[in-house]
């Protein structure tokens, strides 16, 4: 799940980048949108994992 934090991190340095006017704001964007949708997969990928050891487990009831 830190990788899924980090790429939020990423995606919020660009968007402060564009604003800032340090790199061009298309640019940003694109970085910023293709650092959400990895965060995304990743987060989702965390949580199958979890939720696969959870049964394992025992821990959830079907």
């Amino acid at each position: 799940m830190s990788l899924a934090t980090n790429y939020r991190g990423n995606a919020a340095t660009a968007i402060i980048q564009a604003i800032d006017g340090v790199a061009d704001l298309n640019s940003r964007m694109e970085e910023a949108t293709k650092s959400v949708e990895l965060s995304d997969k990743k987060m989702l990928s965390a949580i199958v994992a979890i939720t696969s050891i959870d049964q394992e487990l025992g821990l959830l009831k079907q």
